[in-house]
């Protein structure tokens, strides 16, 4: 059995300073190795979910929802004027 973990304090809310500067230092990095490290893989694949969650509802279904809206109104709309 084998037990492995980081403790980075604060890191793990997107509220706190801490975890804003480091998601913020990965988001310009130029370095791609910096993702084969096993701490930055496990730091992100415990916060996709939440990040998932928060694309799906603030950016894709406002964006569907103007889709629709513009293709009734081409089609329907200003096709009859």
């Amino acid at each position: 059995m084998n037990l492995e973990f980081v403790d980075i304090p604060h890191v793990h809310t997107f509220s706190h300073e801490v975890a804003h500067d480091f998601m913020s230092a990965l988001a310009k990095t130029t370095d791609m190795d910096l993702f084969n490290q096993k701490v930055v893989k496990k730091f992100i694949e415990y916060k996709w979910p939440l990040v998932l969650k928060y694309t799906i509802r603030k950016l894709f279904v406002p964006f569907i929802g103007f889709l629709l809206f513009y293709l009734v109104y081409m089609n329907e709309i200003y096709y009859q004027r």
